[in-house]
């Protein structure tokens, strides 16, 4: 799981920043508010994962690299 919510982590910050672009080089609104929920939602997923990970407290089978 850590791949994975590094990955949706990622995403979240990539859709933050390109809003930030798309703002400034002056996209529309609608556009704006798509790229910023696509961020937040991310981001919860990737919150999730985390949080998911935390409360397992194991090396899952995806996450051991002798597998």
């Amino acid at each position: 799981m850590k791949v994975n919510y590094r990955l949706f982590v990622g995403l979240a910050i990539f859709y933050a920043i390109m809003t930030f672009v798309y703002y400034y080089v002056g996209g529309e609104p609608l556009g704006i508010s798509c790229l910023l929920l696509s961020s937040l939602l991310a981001a919860m997923v990737g919150f999730y994962l985390w949080f998911t990970n935390k409360r397992i407290g194991t090396t899952l089978p995806e996450d051991n690299f002798e597998g």
